[in-house]
């Protein structure tokens, strides 16, 4: 058993996204209010420490912060539609394990969390409206993918 200790820096830039559309009714006129949540570019810094269990195998985690670009969309109709672009920053914790298939090619298994929280909001005055929006957006994903080490 070769227990070896490691740590270092990983960027990952993730572009396009998801979009979460929701059409609750507008307390006051009583109709469909367009709520819709569209996730564009994301770029996550992550402080990574680990350890090798074996010549092929190590585990690690990951401490990152994230930095999100999204379009926050409401409104009633197409014309009173407000778009407003907007960058979130939050906390990504990570843990992993990799398997080393060939000296340069590893598949690799991770478990991240998004915690956002409620921080997505957006005040909309329409004619003599007021409407406040806000969406809570956390997030827990598995990752599969295979690692080019260089």
């Amino acid at each position: 058993m070769n227990d070896k200790i490691f740590s270092g820096f990983e960027v990952e830039f993730i572009k396009g996204g998801a979009t979460l559309k929701a059409k609750p009714l507008d307390p006051l006129l009583g109709q469909p209010w367009l709520l819709e949540l569209k996730r564009n570019n994301q770029l996550v810094g992550s402080l990574t420490a680990g350890w090798e269990e074996t010549r092929r195998f190590l585990f690690y985690v990951k401490l990152g912060l994230a930095s999100l670009n999204f379009d926050f969309i409401e409104g009633r109709d197409q014309p009173s539609f407000k778009k407003v672009s907007q960058n979130v920053l939050y906390f990504v914790p990570a843990f992993g394990a990799e398997y080393t298939l060939h000296d340069h090619i590893a598949v690799r298994f991770e478990v991240a969390a998004d915690l956002i929280g409620d921080k997505i909001k957006s005040n909309s005055e329409l004619v003599n409206i007021f409407q406040k929006s806000q969406a809570s957006y956390n997030s827990l994903s598995l990752r599969i993918g295979i690692l080019i080490k260089v």
